[in-house]
């Protein structure tokens, strides 16, 4: 029987190999880069995503604390350079994963499962039989299935996905934590430093990660620029001798049953980016182990439409329609003095981010009264 192509050995479509291998499903993983690799992320594994990866056995828990880099359990929220409140959990933690290092043990556990893996093969195009062409020329694949991880700005995925309203940026910069020894040990979310927008600080034991971006919508470069600039000012840092490194944040019209046919879409190339807190990780990792369970059990269409629907589509489906709740200019201030004043909805926006609960039992806190 011809292979599972998985074009794109990020978390998805590692987790998507992994799986395949594991069910004793033939399976070929391609990716243009050569682990490790540097991916500008914030690098924020959620409780839900550190989960998935231990409950179905790719990684153990021993093994998910070697690959943090800090844990927190402490959040705090503020609009702009002001501080609205700060929520402390007793449950599972947020930890702060290095992508160059998670990443490439997540693609070497792949490969230790079965799946045979390619790097540095850049698939720049493919039809929906067999041929593909790379950077390196023409070359063919008979596959079964052919999984698109490659990202938003994927080739693979500007031909088989759906086209978005247009693509939101990050920017971020890693700045030595012996130089801002006096930020707190804690997760902060910055509201306000950009219409529709945020800004991020995540400390960890060597670094501390600043970063701002807009999700679900396109925005200039410069505007978020800007935006990390002032960010960094409030923070005591000097912009100009910060070196920021970009990213796309997509915002794609997702595919309820994650693609069509034998081509499945999964992480950034299916647009499964939270956007309102720009979380995506979790999210690659769930949909790149659902579109393994859907092709190795032959699942319907409809089946994986009621699967992704309970899970990562219907979350980031949510919070499509939920971040104006949150960012509009006449809603904000509501959801703002809710972040200073009501602990259980600061309570709610935790649990929400370890992926607990949904953005409709979130807001249900903040429609109600007072």
């Amino acid at each position: 029987m011809n292979p599972v192509v998985i074009v794109g050995a990020g978390p998805a479509g590692s987790a998507c190999a992994w799986r395949l291998a594991s069910s004793g499903t033939r399976c070929l993983l391609l990716d243009k880069a050569v682990f490790p690799r540097e991916k500008v992320c914030g690098g924020a594994l959620s409780p839900h995503g550190a989960s998935l990866l231990v409950s179905k056995g790719m990684v153990s828990e021993s093994e998910l604390d070697t690959l943090s880099h800090a844990t927190h359990r402490r959040m705090s929220f503020w609009d702009g350079s002001r501080r609205l409140s700060i929520h402390e959990s007793y449950g599972e933690p947020v930890r702060l994963v290095r992508r160059s290092t998670f990443d490439s043990f997540l693609l070497e556990r792949a490969a230790s499962a079965g799946a045979e893996v390619l790097t540095g093969v850049d698939v720049l195009s493919a039809d929906p039989e067999t041929h593909f062409t790379t950077a390196e020329g023409e070359r063919s694949f008979k596959w079964s299935s052919l999984v698109c991880a490659d990202g938003a700005k994927g080739p693979l995925r500007r031909l088989f996905g759906r086209k978005g309203r247009g693509r939101g940026i990050g920017l971020e910069v890693h700045i030595p934590a012996d130089e801002v020894r006096q930020l707190p040990f804690e997760l902060q979310i910055r509201f306000g430093v950009l219409p529709y927008g945020y800004g991020w600080v995540f400390p960890d034991r060597e670094f501390v990660c600043v970063g701002a971006g807009i999700a679900g919508s396109a925005a200039p470069a410069v505007q978020v620029q800007r935006a990390l600039e002032s960010l960094l000012g409030s923070l005591g840092i000097d912009p100009s001798g910060c070196s920021l490194k970009a990213a796309p944040i997509p915002s794609l019209a997702v595919h309820r049953t994650l693609g069509e046919g034998d081509v499945y879409l999964i992480g950034d190339a299916a647009g499964l980016c939270d956007q309102v807190s720009g979380e995506g990780i979790s999210h690659a990792i769930e949909s790149g182990f659902m579109a393994a369970d859907a092709i190795s059990t032959a699942w319907s269409r409809k089946k994986l439409a009621r699967e992704a629907g309970k899970g990562c589509v219907g979350i980031v489906r949510q919070s499509a329609i939920y971040r104006h709740l949150l960012f509009h200019p006449y809603l904000r201030e509501e959801a703002m003095y809710r972040l200073g004043r009501d602990t259980q909805f600061a309570e709610l926006y935790w649990e929400l981010i370890s992926g607990h609960v949904s953005y409709h039992g979130m807001f249900a806190q903040l429609l109600g009264p007072s």
